[in-house]
Formats: structure tokens, sequence, C-alpha cells
């Protein structure tokens, strides 16, 4: 990475509907806060669903992650691995020393 991105905006973007609570949405968010503050990022979690007011200047744009026909034919662990190994690839660690505890 060529500058340090030290600060992470999630935008959780579902809409929740009787048949799709969000359960599946909200598991990757909480992955992923979880991954970011162990290696020292900071992070603020934004829920379309709630109102939101986010302004994109100066953010860059990331690779991102899609998980598809969850409903007809769920394989949420394989996501869930797929989702871990894209956190991995796209933030390393800010420190030189071990994780965050």
């Amino acid at each position: 990475m060529e500058e340090s991105l030290e600060n992470i905006l999630i935008i959780n973007g579902h809409q929740p509907y009787p048949f799709a609570e969000g359960r599946l949405n909200g598991t990757l968010v909480a992955l992923a806060r979880e991954h970011l503050e162990r290696r020292g990022y900071q992070v603020e979690i934004t829920e379309v669903s709630k109102g939101w007011d986010v302004r994109f200047f100066g953010m860059t744009a990331l690779p991102t992650f899609s998980a598809h026909d969850v409903m007809k034919n769920p394989d949420v662990e394989a996501d869930l691995a797929r989702y871990r190994a894209h956190l991995e690839a796209t933030f390393p660690a800010l420190t030189s020393d071990k994780e965050v505890a």
C-alpha cells in the first residue's frame, strides 16, 4: 500500500426484509471489524437502514467482496473463508509487531 489507510469506514448496505434479516451482512461486518481492529485500524460502521450522512472526500476505493446466491444455495462457511482471505489480502497489519491484542 502506498499510503496509510488507518481509518476504515464499513458501510453495511443491507435493507432488512421479512425474508432477509441481514444476519450474514451483520456477521461479515463483525468479522471485518474484528480483523481490522486487531491489525491496528480505526473502524467506523454505518448502517444504511438506520440512515446515514457520509461524505466520501479523500477516501480511496478498495477491492470489494460479495457473496452470491446466499438464500437459494447458501454456503456460509465457504463465504466466510473467502471473506477472511479477502481481508488478509487487502488489510495487512499496520504495525511491524504482532497483531494488536
